[in-house]
């Protein structure tokens, strides 16, 4: 990787413009009517390197010294990436993350200002994970790496203030449920006609197979609904899914 570019695609300063400017595209009404907003964007599958310390787009961009290759969190857990010998962008694809949370954290500092941010429900959820290597407390002793299957969900509630984490066992599959809580009772599919529910997470054992999950952007698959998992192993999980010892390779035939 190289400490200096030069400009960054222009795809993705379409997508980095639209979350830049959310705050000038919202629109706060006085009345109490009801609102719904879904939207997606794709600043986070488009990977290049941004100038530092605000992961901005910059026509010339020199981050020499500027990046040690090493986070922390509050909780212990590390996140390392190999800036010199990196063949496969997922540096890039960090930039490119920490920009998105960078403009969505300036949207709703956006809406703290203007008094709803309290009474609004907000989740942001990813579509999928990617084996970037940068976890090792995610890398199994069989050389699997679970930051593929650990997409980002982030929920706040009605009147919900601070930040915490949870260590519940959670799935991107969630989110219809939590957007409809205490809403809408016994929210229907209104395309299968089933209940909406995430009660099958606990009434039987996840499995995870490795056969697509960690292929699906190299997949030319026409038909995106089903899968061969034949040469996959599975997994499940439960508690801290950055504690190794709570994953285990399983066989969901036995």
């Amino acid at each position: 990787m190289a400490d200096e570019a030069y400009g960054v695609p222009w795809n993705f300063l379409t997508e980095y413009s639209v979350l830049y400017n959310f705050p000038e595209i919202t629109e706060i009404s006085e009345d109490d009517s009801d609102t719904f907003m879904m939207y997606c964007n794709n600043i986070t599958h488009l990977a290049c390197e941004l100038q530092l310390p605000d992961y901005e787009p910059s026509l010339t961009i020199n981050n020499d010294g500027l990046e040690p290759g090493y986070r922390e969190d509050g909780s212990g857990n590390v996140m390392t990436y190999d800036i010199a010998n990196d063949e496969t962008d997922t540096y890039y694809n960090y930039h490119a993350n920490i920009s998105a949370l960078l403009l969505l954290g300036r949207w709703l500092d956006y809406l703290k200002e203007n008094g709803v941010y309290d009474n609004t429900r907000i989740v942001i959820a990813a579509d999928h994970g990617f084996q970037c290597g940068d976890f090792p407390d995610l890398i199994l002793d069989d050389g699997t790496d679970m930051e593929g299957a650990t997409p980002l969900l982030l929920y706040k509630d009605f009147g919900a203030h601070g930040f915490t984490s949870s260590d519940e066992f959670m799935t991107n599959a969630d989110t219809p449920s939590l957007a409809m809580k205490d809403i809408i009772s016994h929210p229907i599919n209104p395309f299968t006609g089933n209940e909406v529910t995430t009660a099958n997470k606990t009434s039987e054992p996840q499995y995870i197979t490795s056969s697509h999950l960690f292929s699906i952007l190299e997949s030319n698959t026409a038909d995106m609904t089903q899968f061969d998992t034949s040469d996959g192993k599975w997994f499940t999980v439960s508690g801290n899914i950055y504690d190794k010892t709570n994953w285990s390779v399983n066989d969901p035939n036995k």
